[in-house]
């Protein structure tokens, strides 16, 4: 059996079930006799789960934004929800597409001690950008590659040729709740309003509904009844991506890699280190927020796609489990 941290159950986010779909096709196309024992990241393991879960032959971290520059005692204020003294007992993980929560902040001790116990010193670890490398090395973490987020994995050239290049007449737009902007943020849908004849909202976070209200009571402007609000629900959002063509504008990073991944005509609007970090690795197709002054005169030209995937990394994260042996008796 092997143990998962599956960072999406429990999560507010569905961008975090975006990611740990591409997560589990990766890991079951790896180890596809093996069972997986999926543990939440975002509550605390009883006694008895994590007893369990640092037995199995192997433990992987499922993406998102996971490592931090600081770390609690208590395992409920820590963003993967295992406490300092538990690293000292706990099973080693392998990272895979993980990301480093934000920019400079010095990284602690506790924080140091707490990577060196519970992150495996015997397997690569995969992350998603060359930032969290460097952040990884800097505290002597050094047997790590940056594969990109698995949620690109598929996007070779190939397919980046199938996704299409030209402006549609609808588009669906995100905003974040917990990175707040109303300058921008107005600003953001107004264009859109401009230049769209059908617009969609789709709130990935749990609160981006009642930001999305805010905004539209701050600016006269954006009236609610020209915009088709879809549920928070990834079925929803999947389903409009299936069934018509639609350009993705937005502020979260994996509804417009979803996007991509329907073959629809992305730009995400880079508001922090994520977005930023992989359109300088991968050329993702990222404008930040402080540049919308560009946005429109990006929306009414053809986008051809040039992301490059790091397929050599990939690669050799992967081979390394390919002689392992378990025990089916």
């Amino acid at each position: 059996m092997i143990t998962l941290y599956d960072t999406a159950t429990g999560s507010l986010n569905l961008g975090d079930q975006i990611i740990m779909q591409a997560v589990i096709k990766q890991l079951e196309v790896l180890f596809e006799q093996e069972t997986f024992i999926q543990y939440p990241t975002h509550y605390p393991m009883s006694k008895y789960a994590a007893n369990k879960a640092w037995k199995n032959s192997l433990a992987f971290v499922g993406g998102t934004n996971i490592l931090q520059s600081h770390w609690e005692i208590k395992p409920k204020k820590n963003q993967w929800a295992i406490g300092f003294f538990e690293s000292f007992k706990m099973q080693p993980a392998i990272l895979f597409g993980c990301g480093w929560q934000s920019y400079n902040e010095k990284t602690t001790f506790k924080a140091k001690k707490f990577y060196e116990n519970s992150l495996s010193s015997k397997f690569l670890h995969s992350v998603r950008d060359s930032y969290t490398v460097e952040r990884l090395k800097q505290i002597g973490v050094k047997n790590v590659l940056n594969t990109a987020c698995p949620t690109m994995w598929g996007m070779d050239r190939d397919f980046i040729d199938t996704v299409r290049t030209k402006k549609s007449n609808t588009v669906v737009f995100t905003l974040t709740d917990y990175n707040k902007n109303y300058d921008l943020d107005v600003k953001l849908i107004k264009i859109l309003l401009s230049n769209y004849n059908n617009i969609y909202f789709w709130p990935q976070g749990h609160e981006d509904l009642s930001y999305f209200k805010e905004l539209s009571e701050i600016d006269n402007h954006i009236k609610r009844s020209l915009i088709n609000i879809l549920p928070h629900n990834l079925n929803c959002y999947d389903d409009l991506l299936l069934n018509e063509e639609v350009d993705f504008v937005g502020t979260r990073l994996h509804a417009g890699i979803r996007a991509i991944q329907h073959k629809q005509r992305s730009i995400i609007i880079g508001i922090d280190n994520r977005a930023l970090e992989m359109s300088k690795d991968f050329d993702l197709p990222v404008v930040n927020r402080t540049e919308l002054g560009y946005l429109e005169e990006i929306i009414v030209k053809d986008q051809k796609l040039n992301i490059s995937i790091p397929v050599e990394s990939i690669n050799k994260w992967r081979n390394q489990f390919y002689y392992l042996n378990f025990d089916h008796s």
